[in-house]
């Protein structure tokens, strides 16, 4: 592990060298800002990407998008057009809830108690 930080470090400080040539107008960074954006830039793509896993603990997926600083829109949940029903993704067989209302965002159906706008698992 000390030789892959070693070499992070080293790639780094190449890379600082490398911007400072290229911005030779009176330009002054200091490594540590350097570094941070460096950094940031290099983990961001990584963090867009585990933001769209559904698989991924809600609580992940959601600090994620904080960290990204981007926000869902809201897609409200309607009656669909047929009118049939089905049972709550959230409730279960167990309290067997029917409803006509779904996320339109996954499609799920949910009762009241799970749906304001759209689905807790939506609001990611």
């Amino acid at each position: 592990m000390v030789i892959f930080y070693n070499l992070l470090n080293v790639a780094a400080i190449n890379a600082l060298c490398i911007y400072k040539a290229n911005h030779t107008e009176n330009i002054k960074i200091k490594r540590i800002d350097f570094f941070q954006d460096l950094s940031w830039e290099l983990i961001k793509p990584q963090i867009q990407f585990r933001s769209t896993i559904q698989t991924l603990p809600i609580e992940l997926r959601r600090r994620a998008k904080i960290l990204l600083g981007e926000k869902d829109t809201v897609a409200i949940g309607t009656e669909r057009p047929d009118g049939s029903r089905g049972r709550c993704y959230d409730c279960g067989r167990a309290r067997d809830k029917t409803t006509r209302r779904w996320c339109c965002k996954c499609k799920k159906w949910m009762c009241g108690d799970h749906l304001k706008d759209i689905c807790k698992n939506c609001v990611l």
